[in-house]
């Protein structure tokens, strides 16, 4: 079974058998848990901000911010090995939607197009409107309130947020100078995201910004095939100034792929050049 299906099928589990699981808030003493609402949608979602340690609202310095979806799951070990890699960045997690379980959360806001699929009637495929929040609502608010650096944005995302992020980068790619995505699963109907033709025909000439795409080697074929084809596309799509980075973790499943890929995604972002 594709690794898609089997995210349908947890989700059906969740929102059928298990109706009382909901998201936790997080809770890190370093972490600033900030709600905020989609504007549009009236969605309510959490953003888990993390500053500098030389931080100064008062200094003229301002900060790369690193924007992490899934950010429960993927905050902690990015925020533990920040600090060593890319210390002056503030980090910016943003939740799932609050009251929502995760996986009805995620189907609906990270993927592009909506499920045809029996057994599943929730909203999916809205991805344009999550993008639509992130760019008016969340980095407008991260950009007002915070010394951050319009010009040094970087989008995290891994498996189906990863999906999200390959959307953004190929629909408006100058929404971030950096684009971290690790092992993205396929469109719903397993469609590759730069081959499905609403996206495609939307893809711009070049794409000027940098990308690193990671797989685990022990993965299931639609996940590497989908890595591979994406990153070969995108090669041919870089400008002089952008660099394209593929990583595959050797002797890795998809969730043994995450910590390597974060850390090694970070010593990437690290070393590129300001």
């Amino acid at each position: 079974m594709r690794f898609i299906a089997k995210l349908v099928i947890a989700a059906v589990a969740l929102a059928l058998c298990l109706p009382s699981l909901r998201a936790a808030s997080l809770e890190i003493p370093a972490i600033q848990v900030v709600p905020i609402k989609d504007s549009a949608t009236e969605r309510e979602y959490e953003l888990y901000v993390k500053l500098p340690d030389d931080y100064d609202a008062e200094d003229a310095k301002s900060h790369p911010v690193i924007y992490i979806m899934d950010a429960l799951w993927h905050v902690e070990i990015i925020s533990g090995s920040i600090e060593y890699l890319v210390e002056d960045a503030i980090l910016v997690g943003i939740s799932w939607e609050k009251g929502l379980p995760p996986q009805l959360s995620r189907m609906r806001d990270y993927m592009a197009n909506e499920y045809d699929g029996e057994g599943f009637d929730h909203p999916t495929g809205k991805a344009d409107e999550h993008l639509a929040f992130i760019r008016d609502d969340v980095i407008e608010y991260v950009e007002s309130e915070y010394k951050a650096d319009s010009s040094r944005r970087t989008l995290y995302g891994y498996s189906v947020s990863g999906t999200f992020a390959s959307y953004v980068l190929l629909t408006q790619p100058d929404l971030f100078k950096n684009y971290i995505i690790g092992s993205p699963a396929t469109l719903f109907g397993d469609h590759f995201a730069h081959e499905y033709e609403p996206i495609a025909t939307a893809i711009p000439k070049s794409l000027d910004a940098n990308i690193f795409i990671s797989v685990g080697s022990d993965e299931e074929a639609a996940n590497i095939g989908n890595a591979i084809s994406l990153v070969s596309f995108l090669k041919t799509k870089k400008t002089e100034r952008s660099d394209v980075r593929f990583r595959i973790i050797e002797s890795a499943d998809h969730g043994q792929a995450f910590p390597i890929s974060a850390v090694e995604s970070l010593y990437w972002l690290a070393e590129l050049p300001e």
